[in-house]
């Protein structure tokens, strides 16, 4: 569980905004990229692609939790949401720049559709 706070701004430049979660507690799964639901204020929980890392394409930064909402749009900065981790998809790892990072998240976002399957 967390609130949703303001990053960089980075995902929404490349086609996937997303929820950068400031964690309540420290119970996280190791760094990776992740097929997992999203409850929004206690609403029904909808599929996500989250990443828990450093975001290498970027440059090392502070561990982070972003989640990006499948088929959503909406502003989340403050609201709370619960992030429940289903399946890793990946390790983390750094891409070549922003483009490549791009296809790989719509890469990622399909795989996670397909092990989400009925909580779609």
């Amino acid at each position: 569980d967390g609130s949703v706070v303001r990053g960089e701004g980075r995902g929404r430049t490349i086609g996937f905004p997303t929820a950068n979660v400031a964690p309540r507690n420290e119970t996280l799964p190791a760094p990776g990229v992740y097929a997992c639901l999203v409850a929004l204020d206690g609403d029904t929980a909808r599929p996500a692609v989250a990443n828990q890392g450093r975001r290498p394409t970027f440059g090392e930064g502070s561990p982070r939790l972003e989640v990006h909402v499948l088929d959503f749009d909406r502003d989340l900065y403050g609201a709370t949401v619960r992030v429940s981790f289903v399946a890793r998809l990946r390790d983390e790892r750094r891409f070549g720049g922003p483009e490549d990072l791009a296809r790989q998240i719509a890469a990622d976002a399909a795989l996670a559709r397909q092990v989400l399957g009925d909580a779609i």
